[in-house]
């Protein structure tokens, strides 16, 4: 009997803790940049401080890649490569306003190495970059007219407002604005399709607003970043169609992260707003997709609630007073079996 009323006296101690443990909010930003090596954040902060009209820009490496046989030259360069890779999918899905990722923009490499013996090194690269035309028509005016679009990129980024207070309902505001705002670009695929689709330029400011997932979703981006709501891209692939795709994730007040899908919530009743993992993955996978194999995307990304944001959920208060309720009851539970005993 003394031992059962002293474990539960433990227990009910634990219940009036309860109410006043609140949950972490780990959030991240720059959530992909994190992930990068130093060498890898080296290029990629080169790239993000390159003034308008920078086109090519030397790295000097904090940590020099060596590699040693026969065929370093081509171990080297291949491994700078890759590098490369990663640090473009990282730069266009987590800095929207890195001019360098825009459009169809092309990064060509150059990774000279210096050869010792059987040891070759790597410790300069440098980045050339071919920016797509449709931000530069006239190489006469190509800074004013790549400067002009940046600033109005930001001005429309920094203009949005919203009334509401809580985070879920600055999503609201922010999903319907966009939704609102952006129309599919009915032309995606075809020889005229909008040059700025993929873009968040083409979604908040090109004069159509046409755009596909992606601009959605790196529209969607700025304006959680604006609105101070912790946000990440993810890219994959649609099930079972195997459709290229992206879309968001969004952590909440509760430390819980949740996907937006603002370009499916786009024409189908939001119903693809602060879902849970069980609804995702029955039709979205992360994953690069190359028409013939599904690679896995080379970041982690950030673990979805199993189930939909409920945005009244039972407070931590009230699961105390459940939880203490219960424990009030076996108490007296038990005093009777034990009275009635003796």
């Amino acid at each position: 009997m003394k031992k059962s009323l002293g474990v539960l006296s433990i227990v009910l101690v634990i219940a009036f803790l309860f109410p006043l443990a609140s949950p972490s909010v780990d959030a991240e930003d720059d959530w992909y940049y994190h992930q990068l090596d130093v060498n890898e954040r080296a290029i990629y902060d080169a790239i993000c401080l390159a003034g308008v009209d920078d086109r090519e820009i030397v790295v000097n490496l904090p940590t020099k890649i060596t590699a040693e046989g026969n065929l370093t030259n081509f171990f080297v360069n291949y491994l700078a490569k890759i590098e490369n890779r990663v640090i473009l999918m990282a730069l266009e899905y987590n800095e929207p306003l890195a001019y360098w990722t825009w459009g169809n923009s092309k990064i060509s490499l150059e990774a000279p190495t210096v050869k010792t013996g059987n040891i070759e090194s790597l410790s300069t690269i440098t980045l050339k970059l071919k920016l797509d035309p449709a931000y530069e028509d006239d190489p006469l005016t190509t800074v004013n007219e790549l400067a002009a679009k940046i600033s109005t990129l930001e001005y429309e980024v920094n203009k949005f407002t919203s009334k509401s207070t809580d985070r879920r309902g600055i999503l609201v505001d922010i999903n319907n604005y966009l939704t609102n705002l952006i129309t599919y670009d009915p032309n995606y695929g075809k020889n005229n399709e909008s040059p700025f689709a993929h873009d968040a330029y083409g979604a908040l400011v090109s004069s159509n607003h046409y755009a596909v997932c992606d601009g959605y979703s790196k529209a969607f981006l700025l304006l959680c970043n604006k609105m101070k709501i912790p946000c990440v891209i993810d890219i994959g692939v649609t099930i079972p169609s195997l459709v290229n795709h992206a879309w968001n994730y969004v952590q909440m007040e509760n430390g819980n992260w949740y996907a937006m899908d603002v370009t499916w919530n786009d024409g189908d009743d939001n119903k693809f707003f602060l879902i849970g993992a069980k609804t995702l993955f029955e039709t979205h996978q992360s994953a690069t997709y190359y028409h013939d194999y599904i690679e896995t995307l080379p970041f982690h990304l950030p673990k979805v609630n199993a189930d939909r944001y409920d945005p009244d959920p039972p407070s931590y208060e009230a699961y105390a007073m459940i939880l203490a309720v219960a424990i009030a009851a076996i108490v007296l539970y038990t005093l009777y079996r034990s009275t009635k005993k003796n």
